[in-house]
């Protein structure tokens, strides 16, 4: 069995004023718990989403040092050298000496707490867009989608670097990253700016809509060249109303020499359009006709 990669990891929860115990290097034990549970928990669910729980992981309390006016809370992780790294996977890197987000964790940031309505593929597949409900958009790869709306790790994340601006006063928190070899630290701060960039809303998603190009055998049963809408088409064996977006497949229909038949089998490219409603736990599939090939 391989050895374990330690890292270390700082966690720096500040204040200004005197008469905040954080200041004093102290916190009520009801507001560390969490902290304490979010932090190992957030790497764990992490870890069984990029290693499937294949590659175990530990993660214990470390020894820290009194830094003027915070607490600081040091977590030691360990990991399997043939796993992927959960600290990378979650998007949380050292560059030039400062600890950078990426991924999964500049998502949620820059979604700030927005309940998520449209998860959508795009032409790379390595990449998943995001949308709000109020219409903000990011992309992300499609394990970063995953922890995004992930409410568990959502709920860990607000619990270690959102929560405590408000349950501990802080004024401040930081996330370091030990260097192994030098001891040196790498320091993220965040500011109670950030406090809302980092929440988890009360359900991740409204109502989750998730749209793929897909492509597909149709067999059209009814239609009117009239109009885009109200198209009957049968898509593997089963019947949907649809919509056609393709302008030139509709304007072929009035000549005598496309050859167009009803029931017979089609290639065309579909917008499959997937709803999961939270509240009734309901799903719903239906298709736009972008392409057909006649």
């Amino acid at each position: 069995m391989s050895e374990l990669i330690e890292t270390k990891i700082t966690l720096h929860y500040g204040s200004t004023n005197p008469e905040n115990p954080l200041f004093n290097h102290q916190m009520d034990l009801s507001q560390l718990t969490p902290i304490l549970n979010g932090m190992n928990m957030l790497l764990r669910d992490a870890n069984k989403i990029f290693n499937d729980d294949q590659h175990e992981i530990k993660v214990r309390l470390g020894e820290g040092a009194m830094k003027r006016g915070c607490l600081e809370i040091v977590f030691q992780l360990f990991q399997s050298p043939e796993a992927l790294d959960v600290l990378r996977g979650i998007g949380i890197t050292v560059v030039g000496g400062t600890v950078s987000l990426s991924g999964a964790m500049e998502a949620i940031r820059v979604l700030r707490g927005r309940k998520i309505k449209t998860v959508r593929a795009t032409d790379n597949p390595e990449e998943i867009e995001l949308e709000s409900v109020d219409g903000v958009k990011v992309k992300c790869s499609p394990s970063a989608k995953k922890l995004v709306t992930h409410p568990s790790f959502r709920k860990h994340v607000d619990q270690v670097f959102s929560a405590p601006f408000s349950a501990a006063g802080a004024d401040s928190i930081a996330l370091g990253i030990v260097e192994a070899e030098t001891n040196e630290e790498a320091l993220i701060s965040f500011s109670l700016n950030d406090a809302d960039a980092l929440s988890v809303p009360d359900e991740v998603f409204e109502t989750e809509v998730t749209e793929t190009q897909i492509t597909a055998i149709v067999k059209f049963r009814s239609a009117s060249t009239k109009s885009i809408e109200g198209w009957h088409v049968e898509i593997g064996q089963r019947e949907y109303k649809v919509d056609i977006l393709d302008s030139s497949f509709l304007s072929k229909l009035d000549d005598a020499e496309t050859g167009f038949n009803f029931g017979k089998a089609y290639r065309a490219d579909l917008l499959k359009i997937e709803t999961f409603k939270s509240a009734t736990q309901r799903k719903s599939t239906e298709f736009r006709v972008v392409r057909v090939y006649i």
